[in-house]
Formats: C-alpha cells, structure tokens, sequence
C-alpha cells in the first residue's frame, strides 16, 4: 500500500506524537473518493491486529482488512469551521463504469 502525506497532515500527526490509526475505510459509491477520520489517540486501543508502517517520520497504523480494497492511501489536513482535522482518503476500488 502506498502512502502519501500534504505537509499539514504530516505536521498534525508529529505535534500529537508522531502516530495515527486509519481503520476500515469503506467505499461510498462509484467512482468516488471515500475519507474517513483518522485518530491519532492510541490511549487504550488494541492495535495488535493493525498493519504497521512506518514514513516520513510518522507511524500509521492500518486495519489489515483495508490493504484488500485500496493500494494507495492518503493523510490530508480537512479545513472545517472550528479548525482542521486529519481525515485519509483513497480512491473507490469501483470503476466509473460499476
């Protein structure tokens, strides 16, 4: 699985410890780019069965059952009205065409 980063994303991720977890992301139609938000709490949380990567100085933890569905995942900073948060998106496995 490829992963990419904007440079915000990768700044929010090392100010709150330098470690994200990205859980099952499922596909929301044809053709479209699904997000989710990330977390970048770990406090209490079993990551024993999450795929872990390391890049760019940063830790990702990604539920094993997403490397079926996507190949290329990545962290962005979403601009909303009380701030920004760290959301992943990757391209729908559907075609156009589906």
């Amino acid at each position: 699985m490829e992963l990419k980063f904007t440079e915000g994303a990768i700044d929010k991720v090392k100010a709150k410890g330098g470690q994200v977890v990205v859980d099952f992301i499922a596909p929301v139609g044809c053709g479209k780019v699904s997000e989710v938000s990330v977390s970048t709490n770990l406090d209490g949380r079993n990551i024993s069965t999450y795929k872990r990567m390391e890049q760019d100085g940063v830790t990702v933890y990604v539920a094993k059952d997403l490397n079926r569905y996507v190949r290329e995942l990545d962290l962005v900073l979403v601009k909303g009205l009380i701030g920004s948060k760290l959301a992943a998106r990757t391209p729908s496995v559907y075609g156009t065409t589906c």
